[in-house]
């Protein structure tokens, strides 16, 4: 299984595809701090869940039920996207846990899901 396909052979865009690439860069980054954190697990924790709920609702939105949930789990992505950046701004503060160079790679991958995610709903309200 490649990363453009499921097992069910479901084509993924860009949206999808950079979405599940931000999962696995947070989820990656989790994986290398846990074990150096201790009263901090509560804000990993919602560091992992934001950056991982962002793929999983655009996931939904390709199997809406309506327009108004096709615009709606977008959104929520977009919500979850302003967490995990606020989540980010939290943990890149110690440089004891992470350098901000080592969060480059998630900024600008969360930068270009956001860019692509706007555009996205942009065209989903127009129709």
């Amino acid at each position: 299984m490649n990363n453009t396909t499921t097992s069910y052979n479901r084509e993924k865009g860009p949206l999808e595809r950079d979405s599940i690439s931000l999962s696995r860069m947070v989820w990656t980054l989790c994986r290398q701090l846990s074990p150096r954190v201790s009263f901090e697990r509560p804000v990993l924790s919602q560091f992992l869940r934001a950056g991982t709920s962002v793929g999983a609702n655009i996931c939904e939105a390709q199997y809406a039920e309506s327009k108004k949930d096709f615009v709606h789990k977008p959104k929520i992505a977009e919500k979850e996207l302003a967490e995990l950046t606020y989540w980010l701004d939290i943990i890149s503060n110690d440089p004891a846990l992470v350098t901000k160079d080592d969060l480059g790679f998630i900024v600008d991958k969360l930068v270009n899901v956001r860019r692509m995610l706007a555009s996205a709903i942009r065209t989903a309200k127009e129709r």
